[in-house]
């Protein structure tokens, strides 16, 4: 598919997923994970955009297990990437979620599901607002119409949750930065190497591989270093208002979690 960086990936993507959350206990970012229990009533319906392969579904269809909340949630996924949402799909109905709880969607192509027209009371995006496809020429624009989709689905009053990188953090550290992650006894390495535009606009080459066989890929990443206030300017725009922002991690693995309510939906 065009565009779809993480096309054919699936196995592979297990290098940049860690063992605590293939299984499924918790949601990867603690400020989200938190703010979920302590917020979000029973039964409150929940969508992953860019799910990847569904384990935070899964941890949120359980009421995420780590926090013992008592807690369960209506969860549903979209993902652009078809190859990545297959993964999700065969996660989840081995958890209990049903199939056409998933669709295949980019952010901003979220308004043309109408079934899911202001259906949810909390979106959550993780790891993934602050890149973009390679035929985007101006990433504000390219968020702006991520948000018009975000916001046919999430009902007024409703939450937005997404989390970004501390560019900072990230500039000044190594250009090569390497995770392995061993699950079921096999590892897996994936390297980023960076590149830092002057102008805001960042690539990461990105080289995934199962250790102990043939299987490799590489893929290229693009990223737009924004902050959280920058993207909440753009928002405010779009009936938002900042609920908190707040920092968690360290170094190149440092975030900014930003939870903004959507007061209304604008034309």
């Amino acid at each position: 598919m065009k565009d779809d960086a993480y096309h054919d990936i699936n196995d592979l993507y297990l290098s940049m997923v860690s063992p605590e959350e293939v299984s499924a206990k918790d949601i990867h970012d603690p400020v989200m994970s938190d703010w979920i229990v302590n917020t979000l009533p029973d039964q409150a319906s929940i969508l992953d955009a860019g799910c990847g392969m569904g384990f935070h579904m899964v941890a949120l269809h359980h009421g995420l297990p780590a926090k013992q909340s008592g807690k369960r949630y209506r969860v549903f996924g979209a993902d652009y990437s078809e190859s990545m949402l297959s993964s999700a799909r065969a996660n989840g109905v081995r958890a209990g979620i049903p199939t056409e709880a998933y669709r295949q969607s980019a952010f901003a192509d979220l308004k043309h599901i109408e079934s899911w027209s202001a259906r949810f009371d909390c979106v959550l995006i993780n790891y993934a607002i602050y890149s973009y496809p390679d035929s985007v020429l101006d990433y504000d624009t390219y968020f702006r119409e991520c948000l018009a989709g975000i916001s046919h689905v999430l009902r007024p009053g409703g939450y937005l949750l997404f989390n970004v990188r501390d560019w900072t953090s990230v500039v000044a550290g190594p250009k090569d930065h390497d995770y392995t992650n061993t699950h079921d006894g096999v590892a897996y390495h994936c390297r980023y190497t960076w590149e830092f535009g002057q102008d805001g606009h960042h690539k990461a080459h990105v080289t995934m591989r199962k250790c102990a066989s043939d299987l490799k890929r590489e893929t290229t990443l693009r990223f737009a270093e924004r902050t959280p206030k920058e993207l909440m300017a753009l928002m405010t725009g779009h009936g938002y208002e900042l609920v908190s922002i707040q920092a968690h991690g360290t170094g190149m693995l440092k975030f900014d979690t930003v939870i903004a309510r959507l007061r209304s939906v604008q034309a």
